[in-house]
């Protein structure tokens, strides 16, 4: 009778032990991946903030160059003017919009803001390969 109250005693100890050491593996669990979830926040802010700075820039360079071409617009002659300022209109309402889209930009997710990135980029850059592409074509002029 002594040994199964000892057993009984040693199993029950075991099982509160159990239960208790679980209880707190699963809070840990919890809490780690609360801070997991916390750094990748942090760390999509801190991208989205730092691509928009950088972009700020390049199109920041995209209206000085717009400048210039309006500059040089004013020596053309009068049958190219008009072409001439036609692209540069549509060139600079382009590099206006992106500004528009980037600053409203909220976010939504990680995924959302590939998506968003990519497209982003993707007409950035054609922008800019027109404006240069505009450049070489009116020096030849």
């Amino acid at each position: 009778m002594k040994n199964t109250v000892i057993v009984f005693v040693a199993l029950a100890l075991a099982i509160a032990w159990s239960t208790t050491t679980s209880c707190n593996n699963q809070n840990n669990r919890v809490e780690d991946t609360q801070a997991a979830v916390e750094e990748s926040k942090e760390a999509y802010l801190d991208e989205l903030e730092a691509y928009k700075a950088e972009t700020a820039e390049v199109m920041e360079e995209n209206n000085r160059t717009i400048k210039e071409l309006k500059e040089e617009l004013k020596k053309q002659k009068q049958e190219t003017k008009e072409e001439y300022d036609r692209q540069i209109t549509e060139m600079e309402m382009k590099n206006e919009e992106l500004k528009t889209k980037l600053r409203s930009y909220k976010g939504g997710g990680k995924e959302k803001w590939q998506n968003f990135k990519e497209e982003f980029n993707h007409d950035l850059h054609e922008l800019g390969d027109a404006l240069k592409g505009f450049s070489k074509k009116e020096k030849e002029n």
